[in-house]
């Protein structure tokens, strides 16, 4: 395993950053190619003012339209993000060539409280 700060991302690796937001939802999800590696970076932003969602044990999942799946479950900070460290996704495809993918923001229990679009940002 190597040490992120040991890689120059801009020189040798690439990166894509999709973004969505609709009411309440913001949504920023970039993907870094490390040598071989997909390396993911979520970014959720609640506007909402709904309590019970601020407090809430949160899953979100990301279709990329190969059959992956990328699940994870977060809280938000008491101003409503959430900034996932960027790690290694096993298994995951980097989809430079995808143009748009979709976030599902949910509870842990299953609820499903928002489906948000993202496109590539170019």
């Amino acid at each position: 395993m190597y040490d992120k700060r040991d890689v120059n991302i801009s020189k040798n690796n690439h990166s894509v950053t999709f973004y969505g937001e609709i009411k309440d939802w913001k949504v920023e999800y970039r993907m870094y190619l490390i040598e071989t590696e997909a390396e993911i970076e979520p970014k959720i932003i609640y506007t909402g003012n709904d309590a019970k969602v601020l407090q809430a044990s949160l899953r979100y999942e990301i279709e990329d339209n190969k059959d992956g799946l990328i699940s994870e479950a977060f809280k938000l900070d008491n101003k409503g993000v959430y900034q996932g460290k960027q790690k290694t996704c096993f298994g995951c495809y980097y989809l430079n060539k995808v143009k748009e993918i979709e976030c599902t923001i949910g509870r842990e229990d299953g609820e499903t409280i928002a489906v948000i679009p993202l496109r590539q940002q170019l």
